[in-house]
């Protein structure tokens, strides 16, 4: 790797003000605080107010990382936006975004890939940055997943939180060089979880649940392979945040220790192409360190990155 490298140079996140514990659904739904800890390791979210849009949060998270950078946004070459709750069909979520960062005139884009959305346009980036075409990129990952979600359904209300993250890159620099990231997709299992026109979110539990496990397995020893890495060259492994149990197997398949594997699901639940973003600014870098990233979402998606903190 040399100084041409795509770098995350600064993250940011941004959660709505508003807590929604486990007793809240206690009210209304069949199911208590400890039923959704146990089976989800979730104990509150955090949901956006009726007029805050994705576009707002992610304009905050966006903001800060660029702050935390010390980037002007007129030095923005290109927004990417990964997302699965956009503000409206047109124009894009990143346009909004763009039309608010006073000064930008960068080109920006959305990127659907459900909760695989922030490493998707990661590797978006990463091409970009390293092929010489842009120098300086803004991806974020903002999701209202409150719109989408019917208050009714047990199996996915208790599920997701609102929130944004957002990350700098740029083509060398100190932060965490983008070492590799690999893509995967199965479409057959695109009916497993859905959102059909004119409705709310549809999941198949069990199916997600087994198929995340597998390919989160699958993606791990793909990067460890192909870096040549094994479990004790990694400091953090940075899971999408989607459900504790799911984390835990595969723990338990490829004997990672815990003090591996960071959290942020307490306290956000599942934020979908956030979730990655939020995590990432909330744990130390610390130089010379590797870190792996992985995710799998909706599509049926899945993704993972492995990074060098410089």
């Amino acid at each position: 790797m040399d100084s041409k490298s795509a770098t995350i140079i600064a993250s940011a996140a941004y959660l709505p003000p508003k807590r929604v514990e486990n007793s809240h659904f206690e009210t209304y739904l069949n199911t208590s605080d400890s039923w959704i800890y146990e089976r989800t390791g979730i104990k509150e979210r955090r949901w956006a107010e009726n007029d805050v849009k994705a576009s707002d949060m992610g304009l905050i998270a966006a903001k800060e990382a660029l702050k935390k950078a010390q980037i002007d946004p007129k030095e923005v070459d290109l927004i990417l936006v990964a997302t699965m709750t956009p503000d409206q069909p047109l124009p894009s979520t990143a346009a909004i975004i763009q039309s608010k960062l006073e000064g930008c005139r960068a080109p920006a884009m959305d990127i659907s890939a459900a909760c695989s959305g922030y490493l998707y346009g990661l590797s978006v980036a990463k091409a970009f940055i390293e092929s010489g075409m842009y120098a300086t990129i803004l991806l974020i990952g903002c999701e209202k997943m409150t719109q989408v979600l019917d208050p009714e359904d047990r199996s996915t209300v208790i599920l997701f939180g609102d929130g944004a993250g957002a990350s700098v890159i740029k083509k060398g620099g100190s932060g965490l060089r983008i070492d590799r990231v690999v893509l995967g997709l199965d479409g057959n299992l695109a009916g497993s979880l859905c959102i059909p026109n004119g409705k709310k979110m549809q999941m198949s539990g069990q199916e997600i649940f087994k198929t995340a496990i597998q390919k989160g397995v699958e993606i791990i020893e793909l990067l460890m392979e192909q870096e040549m890495l094994s479990m004790n060259d990694i400091r953090y492994i940075l899971f999408h945040q989607a459900n504790i149990r799911i984390m835990q197997n595969i723990q338990k398949r490829l004997l990672i220790p815990e003090e591996k594997v960071p959290t942020t699901i307490g306290y956000t639940a599942n934020t979908s192409a956030a979730s990655i973003p939020i995590l990432l600014q909330s744990i130390p870098h610390e130089k010379n360190h590797r870190y792996m990233s992985v995710a799998f979402g909706a599509g049926f998606t899945y993704a993972g990155a492995v990074f060098t903190s410089l």
